[in-house]
């Protein structure tokens, strides 16, 4: 059982708390805005505020979810923010944890209670 509870706790922690979710991609990078337009294309709004200039990437599909870009005047990235579509976002935040919960859960009293042997 030990086994089965620490391997489900290190998939959880793994899938949870990744270190390197808030640190730029493109940080060594020159040209932060032909990176941009060579991973997502052209952008549908470009918007020009405070010598910030924002792409938004607005897609009117239902499965995908958007995106907005924005560059300082020296065309480096302040932000890049995605904004999860209503399906996706049911899957990543509760379809996924309840899943692995259930699995754990499963593993627990498959040990606790003698099945599967």
């Amino acid at each position: 059982m030990k086994k089965y509870l620490s391997f489900s706790l290190a998939i959880l922690i793994l899938f949870t708390s990744c270190g390197t979710v808030n640190q730029s991609k493109f940080k060594y990078k020159d040209n932060h805005k032909e990176l941009i337009l060579s991973k997502y294309g052209e952008s549908t709004i470009i918007q020009t505020k405070d010598n910030n200039e924002t792409w938004i990437y607005d897609n009117s599909s239902f499965l995908q979810s958007k995106r907005k870009v924005m560059f300082n005047n020296k065309g480096r990235i302040i932000s890049n923010k995605k904004t999860l579509s209503t399906p996706a976002y049911i899957i990543r935040n509760i379809v996924t944890p309840l899943t692995l919960l259930s699995i754990g859960f499963l593993l627990f009293l498959d040990d606790r209670f003698g099945y599967g042997n």
